[in-house]
């Protein structure tokens, strides 16, 4: 049987108390990350196709993309400054943040970006890509 008629038969089989409570539970996981669809590690959001997007015109004042591949040593290397940024950037008052994309994964996305070098900074701003940052990569 596919999930969907086992968990159908399932919620048809519960009491009326039982089927309340499973949907006021439901409902509530729902509100609580229907507003934040990120997944963050370390203050940093991960991105990926069906987030970019949505977090690119979110964050208006700046949101810094960090592309990267796992296996680039100084993407990692880069790593270690990005948390620092990024712990900092949280004790501000600045609704800026700092994002990545993992190109491994996200080949479509890196490629319609024009993402060939890793790593690679892109500052965008208002919805767009506004600059490939080239200075100083520390934090």
């Amino acid at each position: 049987k596919k999930f969907s008629q086992i968990y159908l038969a399932n919620f048809i089989s519960m009491t009326t108390s039982q089927s309340l409570r499973f949907t006021i539970l439901l409902l509530t996981f729902t509100a609580i990350f229907a507003g934040y669809p990120y997944a963050e590690e370390d203050s940093i959001i991960n991105l990926g196709e069906p987030t970019f997007g949505i977090a690119t015109d979110e964050f208006h004042e700046g949101l810094f993309v960090y592309f990267y591949e796992p296996f680039c040593t100084p993407c990692r290397e880069m790593w270690q400054d990005l948390k620092k940024a990024a712990a900092t950037l949280k004790g501000t008052s600045s609704r800026a943040k700092i994002a990545k994309v993992e190109c491994h994964d996200e080949v479509k996305l890196c490629d319609a970006r024009g993402v060939n070098t890793f790593p690679t900074l892109l500052l965008h701003r208002k919805g767009r890509a506004t600059i490939e940052y080239r200075g100083v990569r520390t934090a």
